[in-house]
């Protein structure tokens, strides 16, 4: 497993510095992609305390909640975030849905207080994420608020960060040492 964080190191700096490049090289504008067609390109990202939302067909941007962690689904149509509250001796992070078009706020059926940053699947059908159960574990639960469970491992080894696969039929994660699937 070490000879795979060293070849991502390797890989991340290649991909850094592109040919022709060097660290003291500034990056060019890429011409091309201001004529592109951007029709059903979206995006949500964190703006200050707030996620907000970018259609890129319309130029809008709007602030939609409070929150952290965002990430789009692939249709555009919700973005999943983190919410955290702190009631003096209780502090909870749990994951919400907000629609990008009205701003409907969807629950998720997860019985526990102590989840975080979503990722959707390639399909848009499910959210993996962040949930502690006792130890930190990958959550599982459809996208409609449903069918919640907990991957886990045969041992106590805590999971984070978890990433799909392209095709959608394996989540990756990480226990600080070694990558899981």
């Amino acid at each position: 497993m070490r000879y795979i964080v060293i070849l991502f190191g390797l890989l991340l700096h290649t991909i850094s510095f592109p040919a022709g490049m060097d660290k003291n090289t500034k990056p060019q504008k890429a011409e091309s992609s201001l004529n592109q067609n951007h029709e059903g390109l979206k995006l949500a990202f964190q703006n200050n305390e707030f996620i907000s939302f970018h259609d890129f067909a319309t130029g809008q941007t709007k602030n939609l909640v409070e929150g952290f962690d965002p990430c789009i689904s692939p249709d555009g149509k919700w973005v999943a975030y983190t919410e955290s509250s702190d009631n003096g001796n209780r502090f909870s992070r749990i994951i919400r849905l907000i629609n990008t078009e009205d701003s409907t706020i969807k629950d998720l059926d997860i019985d526990d207080s102590n989840h975080y940053g979503a990722i959707w699947s390639p399909s848009g059908d499910y959210l993996a994420f962040n949930i502690m159960k006792p130890h930190w574990q990958i959550g599982l639960i459809k996208a409609d608020g449903s069918g919640f469970r907990t991957i886990s491992t045969d041992s106590e080894a805590e999971l984070y960060g978890p990433s799909w696969s392209k095709d959608g039929q394996y989540i990756f994660a990480h226990d600080l040492s070694y990558i899981s699937i």
